[in-house]
């Protein structure tokens, strides 16, 4: 049975499909994890090594793209560089970072802007899902 957080989402979406998540991160076991539990809760999910390998993909993409989780920590170019990046291409595309590193070091080496919400590895398939649909939710969407 859907919850009615649930619905509300549904129901912000155009058209009414499940919500499209891109993943980016540069660890395939943990992007696994990721793709696995979302596409476990009915989502659509696109998935990138990095930061410039999402740009690409969101550049060349005919699919809609609701939300982007990505890793903080990563080569070519990292999550918060990716999440500026779409913040002047996409605006309203609401960014879940992840990191296995603690917000007090993100922050103290700028990895981490102030009011940025973080989902610190290892999380839960539960966790997850929880964090994607504040996003949704906080996003209108």
């Amino acid at each position: 049975m859907e919850s009615s957080q649930d619905a509300a989402i549904r129901r912000k979406l155009v058209g009414g499909g499940p919500p499209v998540v891109l993943v980016v991160d540069d660890e395939e076991q943990v992007r696994r994890f990721v793709v696995r539990a979302l596409e476990g809760a009915g989502l659509q999910v696109l998935e990138a090594e990095h930061g410039r390998a999402a740009l690409e993909l969101l550049a060349q993409s005919d699919s809609r793209v609701d939300l982007v989780i990505t890793d903080v920590v990563m080569p070519v170019m990292n999550g918060t560089e990716l999440a500026e990046a779409l913040g002047r291409l996409r605006p309203d595309l609401p960014v879940v970072l992840m990191s296995g590193y603690g917000a007090a070091h993100l922050a103290g080496r700028g990895l981490l802007q102030p009011n940025t919400s973080l989902l610190a590895k290892p999380f839960t398939p539960e966790a997850l899902l929880a964090e994607v649909r504040e996003a949704l939710v906080a996003d209108g969407r």
